[in-house]
């Protein structure tokens, strides 16, 4: 998986961290990042007598899509299993995942994502390799409470 320059992984440009308590437990790099849209859905008030009665739109609920990573490696399959046994177990910790855009030399950040709050809801593996520490992913289905960008 070593491209020009032996930068390993750089066909992979989304590198992602995976926190809990503060502490990263599992990093990876995935080829396909859907659902990161983070809005902010306006409520409707009314405001005024009946006479000038007129809509206004507040500030409403902020609400995130379930975030899907494809095609991808991480170095701690231990630690998805974790979480994934942590959310089945009904557990109420939630966990932070940090997703980057890297540059196409796999070494400038370009843009940068927060899941505050995730939890892991569906993990599917790919084929596995005896020959490397490394898991394959097919794909990683995260719901969290907000997406915050930076």
């Amino acid at each position: 998986m070593t491209a020009k320059g032996g930068q390993p992984y750089s066909p992979f440009r989304f590198r992602v961290s995976i926190k809990t308590g503060g502490k990263t437990v599992a990093t990876g790099r995935f080829g396909r990042v859907n659902g990161l849209i983070a809005k902010a859905e306006p409520s409707r008030k009314s405001h005024g007598t009946a006479a000038t009665k007129r809509i206004i739109k507040i500030t409403g609920i902020n609400k995130s899509t379930d975030v899907t990573l494809k095609r991808g490696v991480i170095g701690n399959i231990a630690a998805l299993d974790q979480w994934l046994n942590e959310v089945r177990g009904g557990g109420k910790k939630r966990w932070d995942v940090i997703v980057t855009a890297q540059s196409e030399d796999g070494l400038t950040p370009i843009r940068r994502w927060t899941l505050k709050r995730a939890r892991i809801i569906k993990h599917t593996v790919g084929p596995l390799n005896a020959k490397s520490n490394d898991v394959a992913i097919e794909t990683i289905v995260i719901s969290c409470e907000s997406i915050e960008l930076s």
